[in-house]
């Protein structure tokens, strides 16, 4: 990893060998936020997230994980915080049924995990792609890697951006143009079936 950025991939079957721990230890304002969880699957999820970036943040040096706190601001976007006061570090967190990607900058970030998705390239798709991220998906050799990569990618983007609209117009399929028109960095990865992603404004 680049220097001030770090990341960690948790597989969901490993949070799972301490669920009774991570369920039962969790601070109040976890809970308050999986009660109203429908699915109990979910609720694990979250819960586990925000046991490993505190545990994250305390390997970072930022105080110990029992006094740290994972906060939202209104847009729901977390931050670090201890005794009240916000620490400043910059964090993104995503969770899918596998894994949970945990994400750590000096700078704003936002990250994304997702299963390959598996789903038809028709007409369908339009009102989600941009024409040449549909183009791209279309021509790939596995779509459905391609569509995955594509949609990491603008999770990623929004969470970084706060942009939560109107993403078909911009294309996601070539990193170089990314960079070069918006100055976003991505960094990816793939576990199994499962591909994530991290954004980064280009310094």
């Amino acid at each position: 990893m680049s220097a001030g950025f770090s990341a960690k991939l948790v597989p969901v079957k490993e949070a799972e060998l301490i669920r009774d721990e991570i369920m039962k230890n969790m601070p109040a304002y976890v809970r308050a936020r999986v009660s109203s969880c429908m699915r109990k699957e979910k609720a694990f999820q979250i819960a586990a997230a925000d046991y490993y970036m505190r545990k994250m943040a305390a390997e970072e040096g930022l105080g110990e994980a029992e006094l740290l706190r994972i906060m939202h601001e209104s847009s729901g976007k977390p931050y670090i915080a201890m005794n009240g006061k916000r620490i400043d570090k910059c964090i993104s967190v995503s969770h899918s049924d596998g894994y949970i990607f945990l994400c750590m900058a000096d700078d704003p970030i936002g990250c994304d995990v997702e299963r390959i998705r598996v789903l038809p390239v028709n007409d369908g798709l339009k009102g989600f792609f941009s024409e040449a991220d549909m183009a791209a998906i279309k021509a790939a050799e596995r779509p459905e890697e391609m569509l995955t990569r594509i949609w990491t990618r603008r999770e990623a983007f929004a969470k970084l951006t706060g942009i939560m609209e109107g993403l078909k117009k911009w294309s996601f399929c070539d990193k170089a143009a990314i960079r070069q028109e918006m100055s976003i960095v991505f960094t990816e990865g793939r576990e199994r079936d499962y591909l994530f992603t991290a954004a980064r404004r280009q310094a």
